[in-house]
């Protein structure tokens, strides 16, 4: 039996279902969520945290001080400063700020 006649087999039998996140719909309620995630927050292009996760959401203190000083250069720190001031629950080191709530 050919893969094709497999397949229409299998479809007589039952109908294939999709997983709900990859369905249309599934996809459309994974976009949103991840909208709502993002909705607000700036794109600060030219911060100089961007690709040092590991540095910036350290528990250590010796990266966290890198951390700060690498904020206070950055031309991004005004707007992230002013993102942050709304934002709660914020962890590591956040415009400059070490946050541990």
């Amino acid at each position: 039996m050919t893969s094709t006649e497999q397949e229409r087999r299998g479809s007589a039998q039952s109908p294939r279902r999709e997983h709900p996140a990859t369905s249309a719909a599934g996809r459309d309620g994974w976009i949103d969520l991840v909208a709502a995630i993002v909705r607000g927050t700036p794109a600060l292009p030219g911060a100089l945290c961007r690709g040092q996760a590991d540095l910036f959401d350290a528990q250590w203190s010796s990266t966290a001080s890198a951390a700060a000083e690498l904020c206070h250069m950055c031309p991004d720190l005004a707007p992230c400063r002013q993102w942050a001031a709304t934002e709660r629950n914020l962890h590591g080191v956040i415009a400059g700020r070490r946050e541990v709530n």
